[in-house]
């Protein structure tokens, strides 16, 4: 609760005087379809809860899983706008739609099978749990996604578009070869170095995760690409970079949070395009990591697969001295582990992960 220094002033309304501390109480717990009916009471309220936008803001935020540290990306589009301003209104408007949005996956449509106790085979009470874990999780993918627009790599947005600005103005007026050449290189040094930096940072946030935070981001990211295999089934035989894709769709759910999970069970027109699109040249991406063409980027797939290995290390080490490493070369032991992790966590010593989960391909349904 904030404390507030003003004159017990009180507004009429119809006919009733309230105060100005019980409307800002009133707005600092109200919901937002509340919070808009008091602002259009009438003017002297709407400067009211204006004035104490920060105050209000920063009290809801509270009432969030994850509050957010810094800048936001707005989820409405594909053009995924920037909030600048962390104790306001529009950021908790976000969250807002972001928690809908949560709740509506989990709930509702089967993708990641937890819409009945049925599909995972799990209790209700398990099932409880599972989501509860799998939305923290989609918290946490969406404090990756915001990294982006992190102040620090906002300003080395700018300074490299600074650097590639100058080199197109030395550049006009010529058609040498070597202009062009440098021009391009420019770009795409620029794009390594702000994806770099930014990789940097979310491995920051990863590395300083719990090790059921790992575990629980390892199963969403399993589960969203057991739902998109499940979904596109039909295109297995005919798209040769099908698994590609799906470990795409994984990746991408790390690097731009809950708003891509959404956006191609939910979307519809350019949203999903624009999903669809991203998949693909991502899965471009992967397949030429894979054969070596281009190591720049590993992604955070590997971060957190990585870090989970070094948490099992130190469990395993912890429990036996004479562990030998090499026994963790295998993915398989790895994540095994985290889901006998995550089934302790819910309270299912038979969870295995989606994987373990039997699958019957669906038809995809736009909403």
């Amino acid at each position: 609760m904030f404390l507030r220094c003003f004159q017990p002033t009180s507004f009429t309304t119809m006919d009733y005087r309230v105060s100005k501390e019980l409307i800002l109480d009133i707005a600092e717990h109200c919901d937002r379809k509340t919070l808009l009916s008091l602002l259009q009471t009438n003017k002297e309220i709407h400067a009211l809860i204006s004035d104490h936008e920060h105050s209000i803001s920063a009290a809801k935020l509270k009432n969030f899983l994850i509050p957010p540290q810094s800048h936001l990306m707005t989820s409405k589009d594909e053009k995924r706008m920037m909030i600048l301003n962390k104790n306001s209104f529009a950021t908790v408007q976000e969250l807002e739609m972001r928690e809908r949005r949560m709740n509506s996956i989990l709930n509702h449509g089967g993708f990641l099978l937890t819409n009945s106790t049925k599909s995972l085979g799990l209790t209700t009470d398990s099932l409880d749990k599972l989501k509860a874990g799998l939305k923290r999780a989609m918290y946490i993918v969406d404090c990756l996604a915001d990294v982006t627009v992190d102040p620090e790599i906002l300003n080395l947005m700018v300074k490299m578009a600074h650097r590639v600005a100058a080199l197109r103005l030395d550049s006009l007026g010529t058609e040498s070869d070597e202009d062009i050449a440098a021009l391009r290189d420019a770009e795409s040094e620029t794009q390594v170095e702000v994806t770099r930096a930014i990789r940097i940072k979310q491995s920051k946030i990863i590395t300083g995760l719990s090790t059921l935070d790992l575990a629980l981001l390892l199963t969403l990211g399993e589960g969203a690409m057991v739902g998109w295999q499940r979904y596109m089934a039909k295109y297995a035989s005919s798209d040769v970079r099908f698994y590609n894709k799906m470990d795409a769709f994984g990746e991408l759910i790390l690097r731009w949070g809950s708003f891509f999970l959404w956006g191609f069970v939910r979307g519809t027109g350019t949203l999903l395009s624009y999903i669809n699109d991203s998949i693909t040249v991502v899965a471009e991406h992967i397949w030429r990591y894979e054969m070596g063409f281009d190591q720049s980027d590993n992604g955070l797939s590997m971060a957190v697969y990585k870090e989970l290995k070094e948490r099992v290390r130190e469990a395993k080490h912890r429990d036996d001295d004479s562990f030998d490493d090499a026994e963790l070369d295998s993915p398989v032991v790895v994540k095994q582990w985290a889901h006998e992790l995550v089934g302790k966590e819910i309270g299912c010593e038979e969870w295995k992960g989606y994987y373990a989960v039997p699958q019957e391909p669906v038809r995809q349904v736009t909403n």
